[in-house]
């Protein structure tokens, strides 16, 4: 993911020694993680509409989260 090589989005890491994870995606979802901070949150909205245009298909919000953890 571009934004994670610019610095944009850090992702998360679960242990100590484990990679740090910024996206899973399967066959119909997707899975975007980083810090609860406004920049982040903006870039993934960013790359959420672009891949909106790209695609032709557009987010579902009834069917989309956005979970915050401390």
């Amino acid at each position: 993911m571009e934004a994670k090589r610019r610095g944009k989005i850090l992702g998360v890491t679960v242990a100590e020694r484990a990679p740090i994870v910024s996206h899973l995606l399967f066959v119909d979802d997707t899975l975007v993680f980083g810090e609860a901070k406004e920049a982040q949150i903006g870039e993934i909205r960013r790359i959420l509409t672009s891949c909106e245009r790209a695609s032709g298909q557009a987010i579902n919000f009834q069917k989309s989260s956005m979970v915050v953890g401390g």
